[in-house]
């Protein structure tokens, strides 16, 4: 999907209450107990930029 801060949010501000933080992965599904990549569309993943979401979160 494509970054929108009102979907991860409240995930990403979870993860700030946590000794060094954590992860957010793209481009996985979990399938019978393991990851699996599948890989991101390149328009989703022009979407993922570490400013402006850093901005949209502060």
């Amino acid at each position: 999907m494509v970054w929108d801060v009102k979907m991860f949010a409240k995930d990403i501000l979870a993860m700030s209450n946590i000794q060094d933080s954590g992860f957010i992965i793209i481009g996985v599904i979990e399938e019978e107990n393991r990851f699996v990549g599948t890989g991101c569309l390149g328009a989703t993943l022009k979407s993922y930029k570490a400013d402006e979401i850093k901005d949209q979160l502060l």
